[in-house]
């Protein structure tokens, strides 16, 4: 075997810092008699004999410009230029079939709050190798990394390197797949979080709508991606690429993974309604405050038109009775009675009118009293 680096029975976590990671994780089953080993380097010219002489190889990439070092990584381990330059235009869907050479493109999810980031993963495969590129915020190829030679060595040694090759990528898929799936958590949370806001009649209307549309965008991303994965696996099962295997039992591992991927699809557009009933819940609550602003209202033009009713009526009969009387001593005394008894009834009139003919909501927060001694 060419001059490198040593082989490591395993690939140990030292705790570096994100710069001082080593670039390549590398985990390869070498001719024999040397066992499954995880190698790790900062220079691709390390590996590059351990690929060409290895039965199967997979090297993982951490890269600080995805764009510009896929090409580097490419070109120093065979892969030409044309398939790769169609892998890093930023688009999910690239999947590129060149018989002896295969590219595809694998969308990492990861949740932040309420935002979805959608990371790619770009994956080159040959006949003996697969190289995984992605950037330093994607860490799961890298905990898979500590015990992939584990799991290489349990691969059956006359096995053909093409069933190898595909369980391994299968692998790989569903590893990016299976933590994919966790962060669908992250998003149901915040979706609890909104059921409980709704259940408070007086929670800010225009934070909440917000916060239901950041969640939701968040949800649709997240759904694309999935389906870009479900592409992934149908293009691989179907497309009868040169460097996938056709053993049946190889490829329903990979229809398996699309079965899991539907399942977490419908999973995932059952939320989505359920913030879609939050918006409805929503716009309910915000016609229900509309109500109650709007009966206030009508209540104080009600109490102003009684009070306007019952001044009016005796201010107008004194009026009268000054003018015409000057209001001397003698009538003094019935005519204050007149003015007291009308001024009586035409507050009572004006009430008994006002409560008749319009009706009132009550208020939410005073009615739930009454609902809950009701039940």
């Amino acid at each position: 075997m060419a001059n490198g680096p040593e082989f490591n029975n395993d690939f140990q976590n030292t705790g570096e810092s994100s710069e001082d990671r080593p670039k390549f994780v590398c985990v390869t089953i070498p001719p024999p008699p040397f066992k499954v080993a995880s190698v790790t380097s900062r220079d691709p010219e390390d590996l590059r004999g351990i690929a060409t002489e290895g039965v199967l190889t997979w090297i993982d990439y951490i890269a600080d410009d995805i764009v510009k070092e896929t090409m580097v990584v490419a070109k120093k381990f065979g892969f030409s230029e044309k398939i790769v330059d169609q892998l890093v235009k930023g688009s999910y869907e690239a999947y590129e079939d060149h018989e002896n050479e295969l590219g595809m493109v694998m969308p990492a999810i990861q949740v932040k709050g309420v935002r979805v980031e959608v990371h790619p993963i770009i994956i080159l495969v040959s006949r003996n190798l697969i190289i995984t590129v992605h950037d330093r915020n994607i860490r799961r190829l890298e905990y898979f990394a500590r015990y992939g030679s584990s799991w290489m060595s349990r691969l059956p040694s006359m096995m053909p390197t093409i069933d190898k090759l595909t369980l391994l990528l299968t692998r790989l898929i569903g590893v990016n797949n299976e933590r994919n799936f966790e962060q669908l958590r992250e998003i149901e949370d915040k979706a609890d979080d909104i059921s409980e806001a709704l259940l408070d009649p007086t929670i800010h209307i225009m934070e909440t709508g917000r916060y239901i549309y950041d969640v939701k965008h968040g949800l649709i991303q997240y759904l694309n991606a999935l389906w870009r994965s479900l592409d992934l696996l149908n293009k691989l099962r179907y497309g009868d690429a040169e460097l996938i295997t056709d053993n049946p039992k190889i490829l329903n591992k990979l229809s398996e993974q699309a079965s899991q991927l539907t399942k977490h699809i419908s999973l995932t557009e059952h939320t989505s309604q359920v913030l879609i009933s939050g918006t409805t819940v929503l716009q309910t609550l915000h016609n229900n405050q509309l109500l109650i602003i709007n009966n206030r209202m009508l209540m104080v033009m009600t109490w102003m038109t009684i009070i306007g009713t019952a001044v009016l009526v005796p201010n107008t009969i004194a009026t009268i009775f000054g003018f015409l009387f000057a209001v001397p001593n003698e009538h003094l005394v019935w005519s204050s009675a007149v003015i007291i008894i009308t001024t009586v009834v035409c507050t009572l009139y004006a009430y008994h009118w006002l409560r008749s003919g319009m009706e009132l909501v009550e208020i939410p927060e005073r009615s739930k009293g009454a609902l809950v001694r009701k039940g």
